[in-house]
């Protein structure tokens, strides 16, 4: 009788630690799974920053043409008789900057 119940509780110690065991594996699976979604998560993440920084670079880019011109029209109006087309010249120039400048910070 003393050899049946040491079985038993042999049998139930080994169904326990079975039973663990799989808890373990479904936590453990279930934790895979979390840290694929996040990594997921992350990378979206890293490549819409990467695509924001290319349109601000763009956008940057574009900012410096536009100060460029208007710098070019500036010299030029201060040499040319006929101010009222540069300064009518300078004042699009200067909506344009005002536009690409409104562009880069939604951006």
């Amino acid at each position: 009788d003393h050899q049946k119940s040491i079985q038993v509780e042999e049998t139930v110690r080994v169904e326990r630690q079975a039973m663990k065991r799989i808890q373990l594996e479904t936590e453990l699976d279930q934790t895979r799974s979390s840290l694929a979604k996040a990594q997921a998560g992350l990378e979206v993440s890293r490549l819409q920053l990467q695509e924001k920084e290319m349109r601000r670079k763009d956008t940057t880019k574009r900012l410096e043409i536009v100060q460029q011109e208007l710098e070019s029209l500036k010299s030029e109006e201060s040499d040319s008789p006929v101010r009222s087309s540069a300064a009518d010249a300078k004042a699009l120039l200067q909506q344009k900057q005002s536009k690409l400048t409104e562009q880069e910070l939604q951006v």
